[in-house]
């Protein structure tokens, strides 16, 4: 028992680089030791070309995000004008202003107003008189392209001038 005990643990050990000789590896394998310079550069174009792609795509997101937020402060910026002219409307009986340009930091927007008889099939005809179709706009003065558009009916007796 003690002989076989002892001649277990003279055989060498199994090592790592005896099991990739080249007499253990199939023939297909023998030849080939690593990545050839054409697949190596052939990675690097396929993650070249995902990493165009994806900053194509976060470029249109930044694009979509900032066209979001314009709109955004041009509606702010328009309801908040329109609650002020609608309270200087009723104070006052009338519009001191129907355009202007908002205060800094916003002062590359402007405002416009319109007023107009209201022409609607679903008002009745005894009230149309009575009412008038307000409209607010709101536009940057050096891009024409970007504008918000408010629509609202008021009572013709807060804009009697």
């Amino acid at each position: 028992m003690r002989r076989l005990a002892r001649s277990w643990f003279r055989q060498p050990p199994v090592t790592i680089n005896r099991l990739r000789s080249p007499a253990c590896l199939p023939r297909a394998t023998q030849g080939r030791r690593g990545f050839l310079l054409v697949e190596a550069l052939l990675t690097i174009v396929v993650i070249a070309i995902g990493l165009v792609l994806i900053s194509q795509s976060l470029a249109g997101n930044l694009k979509a995000v900032s066209r979001i937020q314009q709109y955004h402060r041009l509606l702010r910026l328009a309801q908040s004008t329109l609650d002020q002219l609608e309270a200087e409307a009723q104070q006052f009986r009338g519009l001191a202003r129907h355009a202007g340009v908002f205060d800094a930091p916003d002062n590359q927007y402007r405002w416009n107003v319109t007023i107009d008889p209201v022409q609607s099939r679903d008002i009745p005809d005894e009230i149309l008189p009575s009412v008038l179709a307000v409209t607010l706009t709101v536009t940057r003065s050096d891009i024409a392209a970007p504008f918000v558009r408010l629509n609202t009916v008021w009572p013709a007796d807060w804009l009697a001038e």
